[in-house]
C-alpha cells in the first residue's frame, strides 16, 4: 500500500513539472504582443526562431509588424500580406500595442476624410499617410526609395524624413523627433505635428472629439527655434538624374550629378542657373 502511494506521488510530481515546464515555454513564446518596427536594411523572415531555418520572407528597413510572440531573442511576427515567421530580436524595435484609432483630422474646420485611417501610435502621435500632407497642406512631396527617405517642400521648407528614424532634417539642420516614421500595410505613415509645425501649420488637440485641428496660418519655423529665420534657401531636384556643373552654362564641365528629390543648398543665382 505504502509503495503505491508513493508511486502515485511521483507521477503526479512528474506530471505537475511537465505543465510548469510547459507553462514557462508557453509563457515566453506567446507572451509578447504589440508591433515591432524592423531596423535592419533587409532582414530574413524564418520559418522558426533560428539562423538555420527556412527564408519564408523578406522585410525591409521601417516596415512595421505585428508581433504573435516571443521565444528567446526570436519574435514571431506577421506580415502586412499575412505571411507568419520569425525575425530576430536584434533587427528590430518591438513596440507595445498602444496604438489608438478613430482619430479624426480638421484643415481649416473641415473635415478630411482618408483612404487610410490616421492612428496614435504608442508614442501618443497622430500618424497620417504622406499623401495627406500633399493633398490636404499643399505640399510636394517625394518618395526615395533607396534610402527610405520621404522629402517633403513646402512654405519655404524642405523636409527630409527616413523610415525609421527618428533624426529628421529640416532646410539641411538636424532635428530631432519622438517618433519614427513608419511603412503601415504598404503606406507610408509620418508624424502629424511635426510635419504641420514646420510647414507653418498651427496644431491644436480637441480631446472630447477626438479629434486634431490643423489652421493654416502659422510663420513657418524649424520646431523648437524662434526669431528670425536665418536658414539657407533651398532647392529639390524634380529632375530624374541632373548635371551639376562647374558653372551657369551647358559648356561647362559636369561635376557630379543628383537625382529625384535631392535637397540641395541655394548659394547664389546667375540667371536660370542655380
Amino acid at each position: 500500500m505504502g509503495r503505491l502511494l508513493a508511486k502515485k506521488r511521483i507521477m503526479l510530481f512528474k506530471l505537475l513539472l511537465v505543465i510548469f515546464i510547459l507553462t514557462i515555454f508557453i509563457g515566453n513564446a506567446f507572451a509578447a504582443e504589440g508591433k515591432a518596427v524592423v531596423t535592419g536594411s533587409i532582414v530574413n523572415i524564418r520559418s522558426s526562431p533560428n539562423l538555420e531555418a527556412k527564408v519564408v520572407a523578406k522585410v525591409a528597413k521601417g516596415e512595421e509588424l505585428d508581433v504573435l510572440g516571443e521565444e528567446g531573442e526570436w519574435y514571431r511576427v506577421k506580415l502586412n500580406k499575412g505571411t507568419v515567421g520569425w525575425i530576430a530580436g536584434s533587427l528590430v524595435e518591438v513596440k507595445d500595442q498602444a496604438v489608438m484609432t478613430g482619430v479624426k483630422v480638421k484643415v481649416d474646420g473641415r473635415l478630411v476624410s482618408f483612404d487610410v485611417e490616421p492612428y496614435i501610435d504608442a508614442q501618443s502621435r497622430t500618424m497620417v499617410p504622406i499623401r495627406f500632407v500633399a493633398t490636404e497642406l499643399g505640399s510636394q512631396v517625394f518618395w526615395k526609395e533607396a534610402e527610405q527617405e520621404v522629402v517633403i517642400t513646402g512654405n519655404d521648407r524642405i523636409i527630409q524624413l527616413w523610415i525609421g528614424q527618428a533624426l529628421a532634417k529640416v532646410n539641411g539642420r538636424e532635428v530631432a523627433m519622438d517618433t519614427v516614421p513608419v511603412l503601415k500595410d504598404g503606406r507610408t505613415m509620418v508624424p502629424l505635428r511635426f510635419v504641420s509645425d514646420n510647414l507653418g501649420v498651427e496644431v491644436a488637440w480637441d480631446g472630447p472629439a477626438r479629434t486634431v485641428l490643423l489652421q493654416r496660418v502659422k510663420t513657418p519655423g524649424i520646431e523648437g527655434q524662434t526669431g528670425t529665420d536665418t536658414t539657407a534657401r533651398m532647392a529639390v531636384v524634380t529632375g530624374n538624374v541632373v548635371n551639376i556643373r562647374s558653372g551657369p552654362g551647358q559648356e561647362h564641365g559636369v561635376l557630379t550629378q543628383v537625382v529625384k528629390g535631392d535637397a540641395l543648398t541655394v548659394l547664389g543665382q546667375s540667371g536660370d542657373w542655380f
